[in-house]
């Protein structure tokens, strides 16, 4: 009875340690539990082979039975506890890549974040920058030192000078304000509202003499450059008195770069004091070559009049002296008038010759900035006696500004010239399809060089001025008001038709 006891005992105490094994989650002793089982059957066998020898009692084959049950019912609760372990370890099999991906993801949206957090910041320092130069710029305009633009400034050397001048005037500008920042000024014992007494201050100087000075340098012509170098100078001395009063910092640099300023302008005033005397010199032979044509007409007209009038006075002697009985008194006036007619004739068929056989004419070169752009000039040649005529006709209603003349060239041989002078810029042609399209891309220095090569080439003679600028008046005027209300530039033509 008590061996059947302690099968039984040893039976749930197996029963109880595997599933404690397998509770407990030690899943690598499952094996040595089964190995235990199997032991445990071995002792029990041995057990009732004991007992039937020392005492043949039938329940002890019961209580092998009873115990072959349970290590039955206990192999097939490990059994279904390997299956739950199977199934727990898919599950954290998944569990685990379903954490590293979504790990994987966090990391990368960690990694996102700090690049538009990177980008953000970027763009705020980017605006924090801009904000203050927008500041700065403001300060300065209201100081007096906004862009300005000069009409007329055709000269690129001269316009480069004036904007690295303006440039300057502005950085000076800027070290001026920021002194401010360092006063130790108060007011009201306070010391910001001190620096922004000072800045204030500074800037009303500043727009006060910037202001009296533009005004000065805008009156400048080419003969007054004394005069408005005088008002400068006064207007300096004045406001550089009322900083120091006030205490307020200055610099004398800023006369400086007022006087380079009106010497740059004054030079282009003067420039273009020479061009437009050029220009006047130009449509002066222009009359004087029209007058002479006019002359030559005239010349021409009064010679056929006179060998007219002698004809009809020879043709009256001779039937006179045929008429009358003393015909050798009539001999010598016949002679005469034959002689006159003679004349005459010649003379007429001079003129006939030199006006309707001659190939004297004008080659004109003309440029048109707003409709073409820079260094894009025009050769042709005309025969007209009126040559600006042809001139006004090709800027009537073709472009939508006028023709400046650059050279009108008179000579004997036109056709010839304008030839000579096309076959030595032809590499410069715009339109290579259309040769009576006498466009050309090339500076007016280089046109003037092979013009007068080309003359001497043909072997002519030709009296020219020529003249370097460019009026272009109505296109200036138009570029001024358009600046003014603020419409955006026009492209300029990059090609000619």
């Amino acid at each position: 009875m008590l061996k059947a006891i302690s099968i039984a005992g040893l039976t749930a105490s197996a029963a109880l340690t595997i599933s404690a094994a397998v509770v407990d989650g030690r899943v690598n002793k499952n094996l040595g539990v089964l190995g235990g089982i199997s032991g445990f059957g071995s002792a029990v066998s041995a057990l009732v082979a004991s007992t039937a020898t020392d005492r043949k009692y039938s329940k002890i084959i019961d209580a092998e039975a009873e115990a072959k049950r349970l290590v039955k019912e206990a192999q097939s609760r490990v059994d279904g506890l390997h299956r739950q372990l199977a199934h727990i370890e898919r599950s954290l099999d998944n569990a685990n890549r379903k954490f590293k991906e979504r790990t994987s993801k966090a990391a990368a949206l960690e990694q996102e974040r700090e690049a538009v957090q990177f980008q953000i910041q970027e763009a705020q320092d980017t605006l924090d920058e801009l904000t203050q130069l927008i500041k700065l710029e403001n300060s300065l305009n209201e100081a007096g030192f906004a862009a300005r633009r000069y009409i007329g400034m055709d000269s690129t050397a001269l316009t480069i000078k004036l904007k690295s001048n303006r440039e300057q005037q502005k950085d000076l500008g800027k070290e001026l304000l920021e002194e401010c920042k360092r006063t130790t000024w108060t007011v009201d014992g306070s010391v910001v509202k001190g620096k922004a007494h000072v800045k204030q201050t500074m800037t009303a100087l500043l727009r006060g003499f910037n202001g009296e000075c533009d005004a000065a340098i805008s009156t400048l012509k080419h003969s007054n450059d004394s005069t408005v170098l005088g008002k400068l100078e006064k207007v300096y001395n004045f406001y550089e008195k009322k900083a120091e009063q006030q205490h307020i910092p200055w610099s004398s640099h800023l006369w400086q770069l007022k006087e380079d300023e009106a010497h740059i302008v004054h030079d282009n005033e003067l420039a273009k004091h020479a061009e437009k005397q050029e220009q006047a010199e130009i449509r002066r032979q222009m009359r004087e070559e029209e007058r002479a044509q006019r002359e030559m007409e005239k010349v021409q007209e009064e010679a056929e009049r006179e060998a007219a009038k002698y004809a009809d006075l020879l043709e009256k002697a001779r039937k006179e002296a045929y008429s009358e009985s003393e015909e050798g008194a009539h001999l010598d006036k016949i002679a005469e008038l034959e002689r006159r007619l003679t004349e005459a004739e010649e003379n007429h068929q001079r003129a006939m010759s030199r006006a309707q056989l001659t190939r004297s004419g004008h080659v004109y070169v003309i440029s048109n900035i707003g409709s073409f752009g820079q260094n894009i000039y025009k050769v042709g040649m005309t025969r007209r006696l009126e040559p600006i005529d042809r001139v006004r006709e090709l800027g009537d209603a073709s472009v939508p500004f006028p023709f400046d003349v650059h050279a009108m060239i008179f000579t004997e041989d036109a056709p010839g010239l304008e030839k000579a002078i096309h076959k030595r810029i032809d590499e410069h042609r715009l339109n290579l399809v259309n040769l009576r399209r006498e466009f050309f891309s090339i500076t007016l220095a280089e046109l003037q060089e092979e013009a007068e090569a080309a003359a001497r080439e043909i072997g002519v003679t030709a009296e020219v001025r020529w003249t370097l600028f460019a009026e272009a008046e109505q296109y200036r005027q138009s570029v001024s008001e358009r600046e003014g209300a603020g419409l955006p530039e026009r492209a300029e033509m990059q090609s000619v038709a």
